[in-house]
């Protein structure tokens, strides 16, 4: 059975604008209604359910905007089904505008784990040096959201993927076709300098710690006073 919870919220908020060179001064009474519904099936499927959006604060500083109103509905109730959809597979909104920090390559308990966002990807595999470009023992598993994702185990304590060698994401296209990218979120990039017009290819980057740069000075203090402009005149 499903399961629907509503939450309603009315909030209305009167705004005082003044002209004082045309000699108007305006009232606005903005109210804003909002009710957050969501009806989950046994496999937390978000589905559609009819929001009330009757008083739409926008349409009431704009009448000319009623004519599309309905459209209005339309991406409110879009916007709820995926923000439930982010909050159910991904923990909440801020979780999720932090994918950059888990997207492309990264060491996690003894593994390299590799995450490439292509939503309307079919199959999608990892190649580079490390596998002789062959990615058949290396293909990627796909999220609910289009995320792709593989895991590989170091090899005898060292990273299977050696520092400073290539690699790229190999996908199947929805029209059937391989091709190969430059992972999106990679750290170093490099062209052969010996073929004119050479593509880039990506590099994975992770140093030992004896070769990463380490910082010999303290940051320096935060300032007291900040000046953003200054205009000198003569």
């Amino acid at each position: 059975m499903g399961v629907v919870s509503l939450v309603e919220q009315c909030t209305v908020r009167t705004i005082f604008a003044q002209y004082p060179l045309l000699g108007l001064a305006l009232e606005f009474q903005v109210r804003r209604s909002s009710l957050s519904a969501v009806l989950t099936d046994d496999n937390s499927t978000a589905m559609n359910v009819e929001e009330d959006t009757d008083n739409i604060g926008l349409i009431s500083l704009d009448p000319g905007l009623e004519p599309y109103k309905d459209h209005f509905k339309y991406r409110m109730k879009r916007y709820l089904d995926q923000k439930k959809l982010i909050e159910t597979y991904e923990g909440s909104l801020e979780d999720f505008a932090l994918g950059y920090s888990k997207f492309g390559f990264n060491q996690e308990e003894g593994c390299i784990v590799y995450r490439e966002w292509a939503p309307t990807a079919q199959e999608a595999e990892v190649i580079g040096d490390f596998n002789g470009w062959n990615g058949v023992n290396h293909k990627m598993d796909k999220s609910q959201f289009g995320v792709w994702s593989i895991r590989i185990p170091d090899s005898g304590g060292n990273p299977a993927i050696p520092h400073n060698s290539r690699v790229k994401f190999r996908f199947k296209h929805s029209n059937g076709d391989w091709v190969e990218r430059i992972p999106a979120w990679i750290k170093y990039a490099t062209q052969d300098p010996t073929r004119f017009a050479a593509p880039y290819d990506g590099v994975y980057w992770d140093p030992p710690p004896s070769e990463r740069y380490q910082f010999k000075y303290p940051r320096p203090p935060n300032p007291r006073h900040r000046e953003y402009m200054k205009h000198m005149l003569e």
